[in-house]
């Protein structure tokens, strides 16, 4: 079953994905590693025209970065953290990790973290941090509840990116901010192996029209190296894509 599409997200079925976040592609045994192949080559894309990103740089709001003025990605990541908000959520948050630098840059800031895995909720609980259990594609917050979400290295594990962003639209405030950094694993198809876990292999476009589509409005994406940290996704060719986003005016996720 081949797709026609250069952006796809991968689904398996929650046992096998469970599985192969807790041991990774390699550990598993024969016959699932083979399960895992089958289902991703299901999905190996056709090359599709990239069409709209010469237009995204000529608008300037493409920026390219072959190294970053942090020292570490965290870092870099916190500076982004919009000026004049009362509280943020970050979606994914593991232990806390960025919580932790994060408070202490910003400290005016209510901080909230979410996390399906709830051994990283209680080690992020028993840190300090305000970090609750949920799905991301289900978030437990009212309408219209953060100033700002953020997220990275996160929403590429998303296996429905749709009813991610929507969820993020349904949340954030009317006059709040989206940030979020993910891989452009489309680029590779053939490094897709590397990063199994990764379901939403996607790029600049593709997130574009997501975005999009939930009721969001592009105000800049980063494309940057990760070459100087230590951890780097192969996939993607080592870099990532930070996009920020606001809520188009009265706008909703259309259905």
């Amino acid at each position: 079953m081949g797709n026609t599409n250069k952006y796809v997200v991968i689904k398996y079925d929650k046992e096998l994905y469970v599985r192969l976040q807790d041991y990774g592609a390699r550990h598993l045994p024969e016959e699932e590693q083979k399960k895992v192949m089958k289902i991703q080559n299901a999905f190996l894309p056709k090359e599709e025209r990239d069409f709209i990103k010469q237009e995204w740089v000529a608008s300037g709001r493409v920026q390219f970065l072959a190294k970053l003025p942090q020292e570490t990605h965290r870092e870099f990541l916190a500076t982004y953290i919009p000026e004049n908000i009362k509280n943020l959520l970050e979606v994914g948050c593991a232990q806390g990790m960025y919580l932790e630098l994060y408070t202490k840059l910003r400290p005016e800031i209510d901080f909230t973290g979410l996390d399906q895995n709830i051994n990283l909720v209680k080690t992020a609980v028993g840190r300090g941090f305000n970090v609750i259990e949920g799905d991301m594609h289900d978030m437990p917050f009212e309408d219209n509840s953060f100033d700002c979400i953020m997220s990275c290295d996160v929403f590429e594990h998303s296996m429905d990116p749709n009813k991610l962003l929507g969820e993020c639209r349904r949340i954030v405030r009317e006059d709040g901010w989206l940030v979020f950094a993910v891989p452009p694993d489309a680029r590779v198809p053939a490094a897709w192996w590397n990063n199994p876990e990764h379901c939403w292999k996607t790029d600049m476009p593709d997130v574009y029209r997501r975005l999009e589509k939930a009721g969001f409005e592009i105000e800049h994406m980063i494309e940057y190296s990760l070459s100087q940290f230590s951890r780097a996704h192969p996939p993607s060719g080592g870099c990532e894509i930070l996009f920020i986003a606001r809520p188009k005016k009265l706008a909703r996720p259309k259905k």
